[in-house]
């Protein structure tokens, strides 16, 4: 292969692997209610980010795009003890920060 159809076939593999700016889902939306002083999302598929401060020890979420449904609830929520009703914030981010269905680079 010659070395600049190699640099294109990197770029464009890459290029695959971003995640892509839209807007949030509408406020009645679980995400919707809880987001709208965050970063603006960024979408891997059919699968929502945005930053609440993470950075600072608040939260950030993944999310359906479609549904607005919450699918993970990380950075600061993921920092607290385990709950009364057996909820433990750590295990819970373990495995869903990111979500499966999350293949983008954010």
């Amino acid at each position: 292969m010659k070395p600049w159809a190699a640099a294109v076939l990197a770029f464009q593999l890459a290029a695959c692997n971003a995640a892509v700016p839209a807007k949030l889902p509408a406020g009645d939306t679980e995400i919707g209610a809880v987001a709208r002083d965050c970063s603006a999302p960024r979408y891997c598929g059919k699968v929502g980010f945005v930053d609440c401060g993470a950075a600072w020890d608040g939260p950030a979420y993944y999310f359906e795009k479609d549904t607005g449904k919450i699918l993970g609830r990380c950075g600061g929520d993921c920092i607290g003890p385990v709950g009364p009703d057996g909820a433990d914030p750590a295990r819970d981010c373990a495995t869903s920060c990111p979500p499966p269905a999350w293949k983008c680079s954010r």
